[in-house]
């Protein structure tokens, strides 16, 4: 949530973590904790002085948020694993497990990697940080929504649902 206030802001100068808090009603300690893992990785740099604070290091079109999710993650460079379950990493790899001659989970869970892995990738911090408004398109079987019976699968409901950012 972070990246997406400093996304907004995107070329209006730097935005103080007071500010940050402010906007996402987070706490300043909360937002201490993740800025490291964020300069770390070149994602956000601190620009000093009385109008301070912190800006993206680079365009919001330019930020993926697979790159976002392994940093914060603590992945060196915001490259390496991310697990889902221990037979199932995001990098490919799979450990071992207890129940490894019994489980036939494994296949799900490669499944559901692999389309967390492709999300995450093709997603960029501009997909989520639009200017003004955001289309959301809802899915049956959301939260919001039930599950459809028929196939316990997702549908999309039609026509998408346009949210006020403000």
């Amino acid at each position: 949530m972070m990246l997406t206030d400093l996304a907004r802001h995107y070329g209006n100068g730097p935005l103080s973590l007071t500010d940050i808090a402010t906007h996402l009603g987070l706490s300043v300690a909360y937002l201490e904790q993740i800025v490291p893992a964020l300069r770390t990785n070149g994602f956000i740099e601190s620009q000093r002085g009385a109008k301070g604070g912190y800006v993206l290091a680079a365009p919001p079109s330019q930020i993926n948020m697979g790159g976002v999710i392994r940093a914060l993650e603590g992945r060196k460079n915001g490259r390496g694993p991310l697990s889902i379950m221990p037979c199932a990493n995001l990098d490919g790899s799979v450990d071992p497990c207890n129940h490894e001659e019994v489980c036939t989970a494994p296949v799900l869970w490669l499944r559901v990697r692999d389309a967390i892995t492709q999300a995450l990738d093709s997603t960029t911090l501009a997909d989520l940080a639009p200017q003004s408004r955001r289309v959301l398109p809802l899915m049956q079987g959301s939260p919001l929504n039930e599950l459809d019976g028929a196939s316990g699968g997702l549908k999309p409901l039609g026509a998408p649902t346009i949210l006020n950012n403000n």
